[in-house]
Order: C-alpha cells, then structure tokens, then sequence
C-alpha cells in the first residue's frame, strides 16, 4: 500500500555546522582527537523524507534477524544493518558496562558548573543553550565536551523536543577517555533501527484500520542519525534515484529536483549533483 507522507527527522545537520562555526582552531584540533572527530570533515548533507519513505515501504521483512533491513530496489535487495552503520559512520559497537553502572563512577563536575540550579535539560532548549556559549572565553577542554554533548543529541542520538535529556552523557563527556570507548555506534544504531521498524508500519497499520483519505498526508518522525540511512552506499543512492524516477513515471506528473550526495565521514571526497526530472 502506498500513501503520501510527511517525514521529518530529529537529526539535525545545522547543529554539527554550529559546532563547526563555534569552535575555535585549537578548540577543533581537540574535537578530532575524539571518538567523534572525523565528523567534523562531513559535508552538509540534505535530508529526504520522500527517499525514506519510499525506501521503507519497500521492506522485505526476514523472520530470522532482528537487525538487519533488506529492501527490493531495482529487483535487487539490499541489506542495511550494523556492518553497513559502522562502515558509514566509523563508531564503535562493542560490549561496555550498562550505563547505570558506569554512571555510578562518573564525577558531576560540567553540571555542577554550567548546569547548576537546573533540574533536569529538555531537546527544546538544546539549541538556544549551546547558542548562547561564548567557546572562545571557555576552558578548550570544556568547549569541546559540551560540544560532544550538543553533538550525541543534536545529530547522533536526537530525541522528540518534548523529551528529557538525562545527564548521564554529560557526565560521561568529563572523562574523555571513557566517552571515546563508549560504544556509541551500538547506541546510535539501536536508536535509528528502532525508529525505522516502527516509523511507516505503525502509520500504515493505522490507516488499515482507519481507512485513508487521498488527499490527506500523513506524517511520522524518524530519530537517531537518519542519515546514515540514505548513505548507505553510493551504489544505494544511486538506486534511489532510480527507484524515485521509475515511481513518478508511472505514478503521477511531478517536477522534482534530487540531491544526490556523496559523502565519506572519514574527509574523502565528496560529490554533489543536481538533478532536474520533469514529467
């Protein structure tokens, strides 16, 4: 069944350009130092919810592995899961202490000092708090660790805006060493795993019971680094094309202008090219 849809997506590419823009030189030479750090030679890349959508309808469900996706593009199936995440997003997926137990040998230091007062942090206010850092009258060390905090929930990990943020990272962000071996790629990948299993299927099994009106679009939201999902490959992108093509030939009359990007985290090339397809 195919539906039209508004996708939107809580990562948020402008927050890694802040960090970038924020950022002093010695204050960036110590960010690449980290875990992180190899982010900050991604190139801007633009969000499609028309590609993701279509992409998720076309799931070929598989009974015997919980965490892997294979879709039907171009009578081809392709696979996305863990391998293919790390691959593009050069975090780690390893075995670690459970979060609570870590956080139990944690110190509170950050939030004592730029937190104090404050009860808890919420995804609304994120960006209107790292806005207002002066990073340039900051201690380097403390400029980048609250950049790494802004980072995991801006782009890596984000959440609804009406979400809480626990200040566990916060604390983890002080003692650099455990935060560089925190498996972020386990964490980051369950996160955009689990949007994506349930994002269309859950609206789609809604309008299986509630009937669909055409001229309605529905809508649902992606978290985690949805971007990793439309990089997956350049063989993949360029599928995308294809399958986007071949769905408005034979579904309806549409101009439509499609960004394909190119894109290595690791600071490797990267391509940007405009096509125009009018129907």
């Amino acid at each position: 069944m195919f539906f039209r849809v508004s996708v939107t997506a809580y990562a948020k590419m402008w927050g890694l350009n802040c960090i970038k823009d924020k950022l002093t030189t010695n204050q960036k030479i110590l960010f690449r130092q980290t875990c992180m750090g190899h982010f900050l030679d991604m190139s801007e890349l633009t969000f499609s919810g028309i590609l993701v959508h279509e992409l998720l309808l076309r799931e070929v469900h598989t009974s015997n592995v919980d965490d892997e996706m294979w879709f039907y593009i171009g009578r081809k199936r392709i696979r996305f899961s863990r391998q293919e995440f790390v691959l593009i997003t050069g975090l780690q997926m390893r075995d670690y202490p459970p979060a609570q137990q870590l956080h139990r040998k944690l110190g509170t230091r950050l939030w004592d000092t730029y937190f104090s007062g404050a009860n808890k942090l919420s995804y609304i206010f994120l960006d209107q708090w790292y806005a207002r850092l002066n990073l340039e009258k900051m201690d380097d060390a403390d400029a980048v660790k609250l950049s790494l905090f802004y980072f995991v929930h801006r782009v890596l990990i984000p959440r609804d805006e009406r979400s809480g943020i626990q200040n566990f990272v916060l604390c983890l962000v002080d003692d650099l060493d455990e935060f560089n071996k925190y498996p972020w790629g386990n964490i980051a990948w369950t996160v955009l795993h689990n949007s994506l299993k349930k994002a269309a299927f859950q609206k789609l099994e809604k309008i299986k019971r509630k009937g669909f009106a055409q001229k309605k679009f529905e809508s649902y939201n992606v978290y985690g680094f949805s971007h990793a999902f439309l990089v997956r490959h350049n063989f993949l992108v360029l599928n995308f094309l294809i399958l986007i093509i071949y769905l408005f030939c034979i579904r309806q009359t549409y101009i439509l202008k499609i960004f394909i990007l190119g894109m290595d985290f690791r600071g490797n090339s990267s391509v940007q090219r405009g096509f125009w397809y009018s129907l």
